[in-house]
């Protein structure tokens, strides 16, 4: 994850502004996130959510957050708003770890010497021991869906800090309606039953619902001919692939072990998103 600062002048006074390329250690190679730091403007200042909506706007990236002082020190370690050009979401999963990546560098955090006392881990601790440890077990972060537990942990082979985190509750569950389906199916030419296998609704904020497909073949292989048929939709497709037997000489098949794909449309027509933290 990499990141880059300048600042924005609002009301007489400036706030970093972060660009965050996430899910990459290579540039120009992740998910781009906008974060805006307000972590030290004085709550009268705090932009409102008409304002933070228009810099999302303005940013133009799929999610731009603005980081906050939690509610309550004690439960949490920072809050976030998460805004898309269009609308305020209550989680979504790469705002999640850009943000941290960012609290943690306005923290003096950031370190990555690989030292044990620096790894988090999901812990039962409460937050008052968290706190006396800050090198120690977790970060909370508040947002709109609750309470998020990251985990910071040096990777030795990578030689830098991974972070991730315990996905959230589902808010909506259960099948998908047989509507939903006919109109991916009619805007995409799978079909139900043979290449469409089993579906869930997945939100835990941003509105996800999957479809399992038959296989990963058909996954890579879908296209989306009627968009318009998808409008304000959100999903994600999943095949598992094939394994390929062990060879007489040991040799084992390191590979994916599902496909992975993700659609959304946010009012700007249907986009495929390469990588999502919050579609899981």
């Amino acid at each position: 994850m990499l990141s880059s600062e300048t600042r924005l002048r609002g009301r007489g006074r400036t706030s970093p502004f972060y660009q965050v390329d996430v899910f990459t250690d290579q540039a120009y190679r992740g998910n781009p996130l906008a974060v805006i730091s307000l972590l030290r403007c004085p709550e009268q200042e705090v932009p409102d959510k008409a304002t933070m909506q228009r810099l999302a706007n303005w940013t133009n990236l799929s999610e731009t957050t603005f980081l906050l002082p939690p509610t309550d020190p004690d439960k949490a370690d920072y809050r976030v708003r998460i805004f898309t050009p269009q609308a305020e979401l209550p989680f979504a999963g790469h705002p999640t770890l850009g943000t941290c990546k960012v609290w943690l560098s306005e923290m003096g955090l950031e370190n990555d010497d690989g030292d044990e006392d620096d790894a988090a881990d999901f812990g039962d601790g409460d937050h008052q021991a968290r706190k006396g440890k800050r090198q120690g077990l977790e970060i909370v972060q508040e947002c709109g869906i609750g309470l998020v537990r990251i985990s910071k942990k040096y990777d030795p082979l990578k030689g830098f800090s991974l972070l991730s985190f315990l996905a959230p509750d589902f808010l909506r569950t259960g099948e998908v309606g047989s509507d939903l389906i006919a109109d991916v199916c009619k805007a995409t030419g799978l079909v139900q039953g043979r290449d469409v296998v089993d579906s869930m609704w997945i939100d835990n904020g941003p509105g996800w619902f999957g479809l399992e497909l038959n296989d990963s073949k058909t996954v890579l292989d879908l296209k989306i001919s009627d968009p318009a048929l998808l409008s304000g939709y959100k999903f994600g497709v999943i095949g598992k692939v094939e394994r390929k037997e062990a060879t007489s000489s040991g040799e084992q098949d390191d590979g994916p072990d599902y496909e992975v794909r993700a659609f959304y449309d946010d009012g700007g027509g249907m986009m495929e998103d390469p990588v999502t933290g919050s579609l899981k």
